[in-house]
């Protein structure tokens, strides 16, 4: 029949299969147009909207599915992956959470604990992610290449190389290749010693137009302080590649390394629609040095997006201090430096905060502290503000 669901769903795989997005991209949207319960229609048109980069679209699809089906680890997961290249970590992390609660009924069911153990990396809960890969790795007879990579990338995170070579000789025996096995090599190199090895690596995959490579190299540049170098290859990279978030946020994070605000705020301005929690604690921030009203907006909507992230609290409780809000601005630097101890930055926030909250004593304690660790770039306003303190 012309409208049946599973016909129109075969049409739209078939369609994928030879290459033509376009035509599945049409019969999908006429299966969900068709049955308001489809799920699966609704799926697929979720996962190219993501891979298109359309993620307002795909966000919106994969809502209606988890209406249908709110129950779909394969939604949830896809879900969470919506909101990580949105940079919304903390709705990804949570996500991860439903999903371990899930795993507690299915504990041998290998795919789920390799994706769920995967997401968890990503999310920054290594805990939980090695205790599902080991499982899912066990379940498989020691087979499963994807927990190997990724147990190596913990391994890695840990500071445990020997540990993730060891994986990588695991992964060489079971005939791993591809850009994925060499992206780790790269990074495993760079982790034991030798960046002129990694960096060869990185440079391979990025004539071969892989994107981790291209931005791994951008990143060592960038650490390597040749700015201008990881500028033109982003500029480059984004040229063929336009609304790649990640390369857009390096972008405009090189503009400001440059000092070139001009550009990182245009950049910024850009993608604001995102609602990147990055992009908008950034644009505070430098809507606040420019004494542009818009940054405690901004801010706050940062903070919207990203609750419970440290340098997101600091950023709206130092613009909320610079309107004067003095009662609003210290809980939340207070909450910052509770999820970041030791932060001389924030440190430095929160003793001006103090200071104009009438507490002297605490002001002048936290002040010491920022001022004696003295590796960030306000260090010199710290010390002002310390020896301006009545008494000093």
């Amino acid at each position: 029949a012309p409208g049946d669901e599973g016909a129109l769903l075969s049409l739209a795989d078939l369609c994928l299969r030879q290459g033509d997005v376009t035509a599945a991209l049409g019969y999908l949207r006429q299966a969900a147009d068709a049955h308001a319960e489809s799920a699966a229609a609704r799926l697929g048109l979720a996962r190219l909207h993501l891979a298109a980069g359309r993620l307002g679209d795909a966000d919106r699809r994969v809502g209606e599915a988890l209406a249908l089906a709110p129950a779909s680890p394969d939604l949830l997961l896809l879900q969470a992956e919506i909101h990580l290249r949105s940079g919304n970590l903390d709705a990804a992390a949570r996500i991860a959470g439903d999903l371990q609660a899930m795993l507690l009924e299915q504990p041998d069911n290998q795919p789920l604990l390799l994706a769920v153990g995967t997401l968890q990396v990503r999310v920054g809960r290594p805990a939980s992610a090695r205790g599902n890969l080991e499982r899912a790795l066990a379940l498989s007879g020691g087979q499963s290449v994807e927990a190997l990579r990724m147990l190596s990338r913990l391994d890695l995170r840990d500071g445990d190389v020997k540990a993730a070579e060891e994986r990588m000789r695991q992964l060489r025996s079971l005939q791993d290749e591809g850009p994925e096995f060499e992206l780790l090599q790269g990074d495993v190199l760079l982790a034991s010693g030798d960046p002129e090895g990694a960096r060869e690596v990185f440079r391979q995959l990025s004539k071969r137009g892989v994107r981790d490579g291209v931005m791994r190299l951008v990143s060592m540049d960038l650490a390597a302080g040749d700015v201008e170098k990881a500028i033109d290859a982003l500029q480059v990279w984004l040229a063929d590649n336009e609304g790649d978030l990640g390369a857009e946020l390096l972008l405009a994070d090189a503009y400001l390394r440059s000092q070139d605000t001009d550009r990182a705020l245009s950049r910024y301005e850009s993608l604001v629609e995102t609602d990147n929690p990055v992009v908008l604690n950034n644009l505070a921030w430098l809507y606040m040095e420019r004494g542009d009203e818009r940054a405690v907006e901004m801010a706050r909507r940062a903070s919207i997006a990203a609750p419970d992230d440290p340098d997101v609290l600091d950023t709206l409780g130092w613009t909320l201090l610079h309107e004067g809000e003095v009662d609003e601005a210290l809980p939340l630097l207070l909450r910052s430096l509770q999820l970041k101890p030791g932060n001389p930055a924030v440190e430095y926030h929160l003793g001006v905060a103090l200071r104009e909250s009438g507490d002297i004593d605490q002001a002048r304690s936290v002040l010491e502290r920022a001022v004696e660790a003295g590796n960030f770039p306000e260090v010199e306003d710290a010390r002002q503000a310390l020896q301006a303190l009545p008494g000093a």
